[in-house]
């Protein structure tokens, strides 16, 4: 179980990204597993859907972390 708060601020992150990242732009987003709201789930496909380019990345250093990284290459709309 994530932090309380945890998902209303990655909530607000996520759709800040969305509406303020300029055409062609990049991002890398950090988060926690599990997730376990469906519109999370809801904004990162509409990201994939988004991005020239999408990856999940999960650093090998600490593989018992929660944490991963989801990175956007060239923002199409």
């Amino acid at each position: 179980m994530n932090e309380p708060g945890y998902h209303r601020v990655l909530f607000s992150s996520m759709v800040a990204i969305t509406y303020l990242l300029p055409k062609d732009g990049n991002m890398i987003f950090k988060i926690l597993l599990p997730i376990e709201i469906p519109i999370i789930w809801d904004l990162i496909y509409l990201w994939f859907n988004n991005f020239k380019e999408f990856i999940f990345f999960k650093p090998v250093q600490n593989h018992q972390s929660r944490e991963f990284y989801i990175i956007g290459k060239k923002l199409i709309t």
